[in-house]
Parts: C-alpha cells; structure tokens; sequence
C-alpha cells in the first residue's frame, strides 16, 4: 500500500474515533430526540361511572406515551374546601397513572384581589386534592403587574404539597415573568395562527419546558405532525391541540386524541450511533487501503 495513502486512512479512522468522544448532542435541535409533554386543560366532569362518556380514564392512559400534566377545574376554580367524590375517583386514577395534575385559578389580568386568590390556592393546597401545582388564568404579561405575580409564585413555592406554577397570558411574554413561574403559555389561539407565530427571541434561551402552547378549532389532522414539529423548532416543551371549538374550547376531548399522542411521540435521533460512525470509518479505511494495493 502507498504509505501517503496509508497515513491519510489511519487520521481520516483517527478524526472519527474522536469524534464519537467528543461531539455534543444539543437539546432541542434536528438532531436530538425531544420529547414533547401533553398540556390539557380538563375542565371536563369526571363521570367515573358512564363509559360512554367519562374521558379522564384516556388522560390516564396518555401518560403511558407522553409526559401528561391535566389542569382540572371543578367550579372556574377548586369550588370548596375538597373536590366532591367524583372529582375525588378521577384524581385518584390521574395520580394512579403518574399524571401530574394542576389547579385553575384565574386572576383577572392582575386585578383580581390577591387575597381571594391565595384562598383558592389554599382550597387546592390541603390533602382533599392532593394536587402537584397551580394554574394561573387571565395572567397580564405587562411588566408592570410582575410584582402581583411574584407574590403569588413565592407564595405557592413557599406551601410544602404545591411544586409548580403555571402561568397562562396565552401570548407573547416579558421575559421577566420568567422568574415567576415554572412553565408560560405564551399562544392560546386558533391552531391555523400557530404556523405564523413568532416566538420572542429569548425562547431559545431557555429549557423548553418553560414554555407552552394551547391551540383549538383544529378542524382537520393533517397539519398534526407539522404543528409538533413546530414546538419542536420553536423550543415548546408543553403542546395541546383540538378540535374543539369557541366559546369553550377546553371541555371536550380532541377527536383525533390519539393521532395526536403519535403525532407527539419523541422525535427520532438522525445522528448515526457510535458504533455506526466507527464501522463507517473502518468501512472507508479498507477502500483506501485496496486502492493503495
């Protein structure tokens, strides 16, 4: 064999053997495997006890497939000081399956009374829910209001069963908001308006389960798979689409509920496994190996 071709095969064999040491493999980019979360506003009655139609079975079911987290909201919040026993079934059977479950409370963009809202947070906090965290609704996303906002954040982080909070402006964000809260949905619209949407430019920044989407009135399945590959490019962790239509688009579930759990599978890894890139270099090194002969 040509010794020049010899040196050139055993540093070409040399540069993939490194690589596989040393090359990254970045969060959140074509060539990663990103798993996506199921975010669903249940506000749909547990009717434990009507197979026909009881629907909180199939969100436990999801969870088996996709991260699943459910906001549950008895009565435009928790409605009393524990859940009646229906609510009392289906919680057992979310929380059976590993669903990690949020409480509604809504806060009027700010200008609700603090105090009501801490009571509502409250009725969630004691052992009759057995809750992992809040859902804040109607959230302003104006950098003025930050402060109400950061008191309530401090305040459910500071109760000993309540882990998270989720923040709903359903737009667009100040990324101070950011520091007070766990996860923001910044879209809540017409699904057909989440191909035009832009997110701002810090998104990327971050660990995307800080951020999610809620989209409805999603008349047709076809764009299901481009739709999660945009929160994919877009560095969304939490994603929900229906078919579900205005005034409330949140008390059904979608239609096509399992088409989009597929649609929301983790996406596939295209970068070559080690041993790949090693036979590969080995490959290439024989043929320069037969063309020196």
């Amino acid at each position: 064999m040509n010794p020049r071709n010899l040196t050139f095969a055993l540093i070409f064999l040399s540069v993939i053997v490194s690589g596989i040491r040393v090359t990254p493999v970045l969060a959140n980019t074509p060539d990663s495997v990103t798993r996506l979360r199921l975010l669903i506003p249940l506000y749909i009655y547990p009717t434990w006890w009507d197979p026909e139609t009881y629907q909180w079975d199939e969100i436990a079911e999801a969870q088996s497939q996709i991260p699943t987290t459910a906001i549950i909201n008895p009565n435009n919040g928790p409605g009393g000081n524990c859940p009646n026993a229906d609510y009392q079934e289906g919680l057992r059977a979310l929380r059976d399956a590993g669903v990690t479950i949020l409480g509604y409370v809504y806060t009027d963009y700010a200008r609700r009374d603090i105090g009501e809202v801490k009571g509502e947070i409250d009725q969630y906090s004691n052992t009759c829910f057995d809750i992992d965290g809040i859902f804040l609704d109607g959230v302003s996303n104006k950098v003025s209001n930050i402060g109400y906002y950061q008191e309530l954040y401090t305040y459910v982080r500071s109760l000993p069963d309540l882990d998270c909070v989720f923040l709903n402006p359903g737009a667009r964000t100040h990324e101070l908001y950011l520091n007070v809260s766990d996860t923001i949905v910044i879209f809540e619209d017409y699904s057909i308006n989440w191909p035009e949407y832009e997110p701002d430019d810090y998104v990327a920044a971050y660990a995307a389960e800080r951020f999610a989407i809620l989209g409805h009135t999603l008349l047709d399945t076809e764009p299901l798979v481009e739709y999660t590959n945009l929160a994919v490019e877009r560095n969304i962790g939490h994603i929900y689409l229906t078919d579900d239509i205005m005034p409330n688009p949140w008390d059904d579930l979608p239609s096509f509920f399992d088409t989009l759990l597929t649609a929301m599978a983790p996406k596939s890894n295209p970068v070559p496994e080690p041993i790949a890139l090693f036979l590969f270099g080995v490959g290439l090194t024989g043929v320069f190996v037969s063309r020196g002969r």
